[in-house]
């Protein structure tokens, strides 16, 4: 796999949200992912603990929600106790968490590992204490990687600013030729009003209000410019 250009990240804000279950295990793979996400000049990481991984999901959701994190990263160990719950956890917390990522448009990475088999034994404990900081580095790199690929495409393409809108009734009446009353313009009114408001009813529209009437008096003024003498 090529790497990407290096960017920096100095700026970036990453939510780290962690289950509980099997923390020994996970701590492993938070603290690698830690270490090597600071080592990527990404230092504002908050570190959200959760019950569960199936309470990992709505806890994206709010992350997202904030709208400040410019990643989310998910870890957690869905182990198989001898039942089948744990494939539809496994399965639940990987749709919840690429819901939140299409819904929001903010990078969600997983290290939820779901292992085919784990026991309390020591080999297992040792071979998994090796395999999540394994894993911690892994999805810290993979965070870089987009997190460098979005702040070089807003290098390229900044985000567009664009100007306030005016208020209605300015916007209406500016269109129609005719000056808002609170920018220092008169007001059609008369003929003008009663014209253009017979043809906004005749459309469907009810001429109420401020904004209303001042549309109604300004297409009643460019229907009597336009009809002919």
């Amino acid at each position: 796999m090529a790497k990407a250009a290096r960017a920096d990240l100095r700026a970036a804000n990453v939510a780290v949200i962690q289950a509980c279950w099997h923390k020994d295990l996970v701590n492993r793979c938070r603290d690698a992912c830690l270490t090597a996400l600071t080592a990527g000049d990404v230092t504002d990481v908050a570190v959200i603990d959760v019950p569960g991984s199936f309470e990992i999901p709505v806890q994206a959701k709010r992350c997202a929600d904030q709208g400040r994190y410019d990643a989310i990263i998910a870890m957690g160990l869905v182990v198989d106790g001898g039942i089948y719950a744990h494939e539809f956890v496994g399965q639940a917390v990987i749709d919840g968490l690429m819901r939140v990522q299409l819904a929001s448009g903010i990078p969600v990475l997983s290290a939820v590992l779901t292992p085919r088999a784990f026991h309390e034994s020591d080999a297992h404990q040792t071979f998994f204490h090796a395999h999540l900081a394994l894993k911690g580095k892994e999805v810290a790199a993979a965070c870089l990687w987009v997190l460098g690929q979005r702040a070089a495409a807003s290098a390229i393409f900044p985000p567009r600013r664009f100007k306030k809108p005016r208020p209605p009734s300015v916007a209406i009446g500016r269109f129609f030729g005719v000056e808002h009353p609170l920018e220092g313009g008169k007001m059609a009114v008369g003929d003008n009003r009663a014209l253009g408001g017979e043809l906004l009813t005749g459309m469907g529209a009810h001429p109420v209000g401020n904004g209303a009437q001042l549309a109604a008096a300004g297409l009643g003024q460019q229907l009597k410019l336009r009809r002919p003498l």
